[in-house]
């Protein structure tokens, strides 16, 4: 393993990272253990933690362009960023302290220039810091996106381009659309080809490539307790 103690600029957090790069966190207790937590995460998923506080803040489209407008003007109506404050502002003292703690980490992670991606790069962009509450808008913007609001968004997508019909022929199961083979009979003629092209996506593709469920180099977080 390479070790990584005096990257974290603190004695009690140390990293080190196996023969695949994954991060083992340790630490004399939760918090360090958080900030540990926090280097390591900015590390691996810079881009991804950009994107989700820019989804939070409603500032995507400072960094997309116009790509980014729908889902600011989402996110500023519903209020992502000012629930995230609230939110944190009601936790007890030592959530509110390890939140902190893990905030700092991935502060320290951007000031060290550790935090980088070819994304990032490629936009010539620098992470800007986190909030305290920061990880509890990207934590909101994650449930956002795996609610029940993104399959009514699109069935009134749906409705308002092909109408009400085409709203009943792409049923919904659960919260994931369900596209079966009597629907896709309707849509085929006798021969079985198309008569028209249909497009749609996955509930997965809301999120972006490196999502919140992906499972890549997660680490290993070890303390005493």
């Amino acid at each position: 393993m390479t070790s990584e103690r005096a990257r974290t600029d603190r004695p009690e957090v140390e990293i080190r990272r196996d023969a695949w790069g994954i991060p083992h966190v340790r630490a004399a207790d939760a918090d360090d253990l958080a900030f540990g937590q926090g280097v390591a995460t900015a590390q691996d998923r810079a881009w991804q933690l950009e994107v989700g506080r820019r989804r939070s803040e409603g500032t995507v489209a400072e960094l997309l362009g116009p790509a980014g407008v729908d889902w600011d003007v989402l996110s500023r109506r519903t209020g992502i960023d000012p629930l995230a404050r609230s939110a944190f502002e009601g936790l007890d003292a030592d959530t509110a302290r390890w939140v902190r703690a893990y905030v700092r980490g991935v502060n320290h992670a951007h000031a060290a220039g550790l935090a980088r991606a070819p994304e990032l790069d490629a936009l010539g962009v620098q992470p800007r810091p986190w909030h305290p509450w920061t990880p509890l808008g990207v934590l909101a913007v994650q449930h956002a996106l795996f609610g029940a609001f993104p399959p009514k968004l699109w069935r009134r997508h749906v409705a308002a381009t092909l109408g009400d019909t085409a709203v009943a022929l792409l049923g919904v199961l659960g919260s994931r659309l369900a596209f079966t083979a009597r629907q896709f009979d309707r849509l085929a003629g006798d021969d079985g080809t198309l008569r028209r092209a249909v497009v749609a996506g996955s509930p997965i593709d809301w999120l972006d490539a490196q999502g919140g469920f992906l499972a890549r180099r997660r680490p290993f977080l070890i303390y005493p307790e």
